[in-house]
């Protein structure tokens, strides 16, 4: 079992490197401490790394991803950066491009779906599916601390019955859910993998779309609707 060590200071990165290079230490001390080596330095948010820093410069922005180079650099560990998107491009992080030319990996989270949106050297679009079910656990002083965790979908995770749906209508459903597995789909793939009439497994689908359980994508394709779906 991995346990995370927390720093609840964040640095700044938008000012110079003098923080990144005291971070640099800490991480050192720690690793020191615990007989093993950092192998990745989460950073939530980058806008609280860059206190009163321009996201949108060039020069703020540059000095904080020279920061993390540096983090990389004298670590060896992987460095993994939270942030959020703009109002107007909900796809894409605020700030100056040169964010999206630094990093290797760009993942987009939205609606209980994870997207590959930028891979260096990989192919972009891998989509992963998943819930957050709530967990609650014991704090050091004594109090109950309600959280959740990542879980990816899979096939055999089960929803709790809408009254929206009559019982023939639920069953469309929990079929339809176990063969697409998380993922988009087509009426024509999904009408040969489930043996169906292709023309019935529209009209089917057309009743969940209405009923809100199916949303239909840009690409022509469905998907189950996640974003306020129960599960048990």
């Amino acid at each position: 079992m991995i346990v995370p060590d927390v720093i609840p200071v964040a640095p700044d990165f938008a000012h110079g490197q003098a923080d990144a290079h005291e971070l640099i230490d800490h991480i050192g001390e720690i690793e020191a401490k615990r007989g093993s080596k950092t192998v990745l330095i989460i950073l939530d948010t980058l806008n609280r790394a860059m206190p009163g820093g321009d996201e949108s410069g060039s020069k703020d922005m540059g000095s904080a991803l020279n920061c993390l180079r540096l983090l990389r650099d004298a670590t060896g560990a992987a460095t993994l950066t939270a942030h959020h998107p703009g109002w107007s491009n909900p796809g894409r992080g605020r700030g100056h491009s040169s964010l999206f030319g630094a990093v290797d990996t760009q993942i987009i989270m939205q609606e209980h779906s994870m997207v590959v949106d930028k891979l260096r050297n990989g192919k972009r679009g891998y989509t992963v599916r998943f819930r957050l079910p709530s967990i609650s656990y014991a704090a050091r002083d004594g109090r109950t601390i309600t959280s959740c965790y990542f879980k990816p979908i899979e096939a055999n995770d089960g929803f709790e019955q809408s009254a929206d749906l009559t019982q023939e209508q639920w069953g469309w459903f929990t079929e339809v859910a176990d063969a697409a597995k998380g993922e988009p789909f087509g009426v024509r793939p999904l009408a040969k993998q489930l043996d169906m009439n292709h023309t019935t497994l529209l009209k089917r689908l057309n009743v969940l779309v209405q009923a809100g359980w199916i949303a239909k994508t840009a690409n022509d394709e469905y998907e189950i609707n996640l974003k306020d779906l129960k599960w048990v």
